[in-house]
């Protein structure tokens, strides 16, 4: 009901206003409110709100533009993963040929079966730290792909992400918005 409590200050004393709510004859109003006397209804802050995010709605042209930055973005994430995905692959071929030098040298008697296992065993935990980097990699552009159609339509939706969210993605709206207070 007060997703701006903690965002607006106050524009007499610049003070931060706090938001609570006063019984009327049949309903409640919401307020936010500062210790000096100022007081604005929170639909009046709503509505000013609604209103600025509406008018940084793009025009469909700048919509298209937004989607083809994000595409190139994805693309060019999507090609740095996979090179870093190159680099690991070859760093687990590394250690495995390590094993091998490994397993051999112990058949040979150079090295002893608990030198052995302990080049084995940090040979194979390397290479699962490797695995996983490779398939969080992998989560992570599915889940990047994922969104792309998601991202480019909120831009041109926040005024229905704000009138249809709960308090928090509210919230999360205004801190995207606003960094500095809202006088």
């Amino acid at each position: 009901m007060l997703p701006f409590r903690g965002f607006l200050y106050c524009p007499r004393c610049f003070q931060k206003l706090t938001g609570s709510r006063s019984k009327g004859r049949t309903k409640w109003y919401f307020y936010y409110h500062c210790n000096c006397g100022f007081r604005i209804r929170t639909e009046k802050v709503h509505d000013s709100f609604i209103f600025m995010i509406r008018s940084l709605k793009p025009a469909p042209e700048y919509s298209r533009l937004f989607q083809t930055i994000l595409r190139k973005t994805y693309k060019e994430s999507s090609l740095s993963s996979m090179i870093n995905q190159h680099r690991t692959i070859k760093k687990i071929e590394e250690l495995e040929d390590h094993m091998i030098a490994a397993r051999s040298l112990l058949l040979s008697k150079d090295i002893n079966a608990p030198e052995y296992y302990k080049l084995k065993w940090d040979c194979q935990t390397k290479m699962e730290i490797l695995k996983l980097k490779i398939d969080n990699a992998a989560i992570s552009l599915r889940l990047w792909e994922s969104r792309l159609d998601p991202m480019s339509g909120a831009l041109s939706s926040l005024d229905y992400i704000y009138e249809n969210g709960d308090i928090n993605q509210k919230r999360q709206l205004i801190t995207l918005l606003f960094k500095n207070p809202i006088l």
